[in-house]
Parts: C-alpha cells; structure tokens; sequence
C-alpha cells in the first residue's frame, strides 16, 4: 500500500470510531501485531502522526489513545494557525 497516502483503506487504516476529531487509525501489518498509531491529515492535507501505543490486551487503549490523541490534535492545529508549522524558504 505504499504510496496510497489518504486513499489507505481497511484493513491498514479506518477511522478511530469514538473521537469528534477526524483522526485514523494505521495498523501497521507485520505478523499478528497490536501496534496502532493515531493520525490525521491537516488542512493542507499533509499526514500527521499523533500518538501510537502497543494495544495489546489493554482493554482501555482506545479510551485512552482518543482522549490524547484528540487533545494533541487540536494543540497542533492552534499551533498551526498561529503559522508555528509553516516551511522555511
């Protein structure tokens, strides 16, 4: 799937059910692995990795993940309006 960048779809990637945030969820597949990484695509629709975590048999990892996952998001993008992610010429 290399490459398919937003048009990733299931099972590699899904969007996280229970957040407000138009976050995602990637899985990456290498044997039976619980690793998740939660990200998000900015207005300029550029990737950006927000938290990621082994889930594991954490029964509470989704709970936990949004709620920081969400809270990271949202400091980015006031950061971001403040123009604290714009590129140097």
């Amino acid at each position: 799937m290399r490459g398919a960048g937003v048009l990733l779809k299931f099972p590699h990637s899904s969007a996280l059910e229970g957040t407000k945030e138009a976050v995602r969820e990637l899985r990456p597949r290498r044997g039976a692995s619980p690793l998740r990484i939660v990200y998000a695509f900015d207005p300029q629709r550029d990737a950006v990795f927000l938290i990621g975590g082994d889930k594991g048999s954490d029964a509470q990892f989704c709970e936990r993940i949004i709620s920081r996952a969400e809270r990271i998001w949202q400091e980015y993008l006031d950061e971001q309006a403040k123009g604290l992610h714009e590129e140097e010429p």
